[in-house]
C-alpha cells in the first residue's frame, strides 16, 4: 500500500508531472540478498512494460511490477536548498 504525505502531495502538484518508483537492482552475496529502497522520480519510466499505472490521491504513479506489498509513504526530503521526494517504510531485510 502506497500513500503520499500531504507535503509531498503539494510538491508533486506544483511540478504537474507524474512520478515513478525507480527500483535499484537486487544485491546478493554468499550470505544474504537485499534491495535498497526505490527512488522517486518525476516523469515516466523508460521501460514502461515493467510498470503499472495507478492513480493515488489524484497523482499518476507508475509502480514497478516487483514492488513488494508493504506500507510505504512518499515524503519530502530537504537538504539545504535541495528538495526531493523519498520513500519511508522500506527495510533492507
Amino acid at each position: 500500500m502506497l500513500t503520499i504525505d500531504p507535503n509531498a502531495l503539494l510538491f508533486i502538484e506544483g511540478k504537474q508531472q507524474s512520478i515513478y518508483l525507480d527500483m535499484p537492482p537486487i544485491i546478493s552475496n554468499c550470505c544474504m540478498t537485499f534491495r535498497e529502497k526505490p527512488s522517486v522520480r518525476f516523469g515516466q519510466p523508460h521501460n514502461m512494460e515493467s510498470y503499472i499505472e495507478k492513480s493515488i490521491q489524484g497523482v499518476t504513479i507508475f509502480l514497478p511490477h516487483d514492488l513488494p506489498e508493504i506500507p510505504l509513504t512518499i515524503t519530502v526530503s530537504r537538504f539545504l536548498w535541495h528538495t526531493r521526494l523519498a520513500i519511508e517504510g522500506w527495510f533492507l531485510a
